[in-house]
């Protein structure tokens, strides 16, 4: 699990590509830094996350906020992510979760599609069909 924060280095992301998957620990709606709008001040880890997705190892998304789902389509720093393959479009499952599901189905399968699918699919409640507002 790496959690994203304000100031993370893209070279950071190079030492992952000895892992299976990886679960990023996204700040609101499941974002990393993207610098769509190429801000001078800011480094996107956007390529670097691709990079690691083209070479066959799943990237999963989850959220630092304690309740809440995932929507890569609200902002334009979530479409790129949902566009490299990021994983975890909707969900709402804690990083904790989405780390064990992730080495489940990685115990079975390494088959691109068959992870997103899988990790995407509710099998034991760990993604709520609804969200409940508090």
């Amino acid at each position: 699990m790496v959690y994203i924060h304000p100031g993370i280095k893209p070279r950071m992301f190079s030492a992952l590509s000895e892992y299976d998957g990886i679960v990023l620990v996204g700040t609101g709606l499941g974002h990393v830094s993207t610098n769509p709008f190429n801000d001078k001040l800011s480094v996107p880890v956007i390529k670097e996350i691709r990079e690691l997705i083209d070479s066959g190892i799943p990237v999963v998304m989850s959220s630092q906020t304690i309740y809440g789902r995932l929507n890569l389509n609200v902002y334009t720093a979530g479409r790129q992510l949902k566009e490299a393959g990021v994983i975890g479009h909707l969900c709402d499952w804690t990083p904790e979760t989405a780390y064990a599901k992730l080495c489940w189905v990685l115990g079975h399968t390494k088959d691109m599609e068959t992870v997103k699918r899988e990790m995407e699919t509710n099998m034991v409640g760990e993604i709520s069909e609804r969200s409940i507002v508090l």
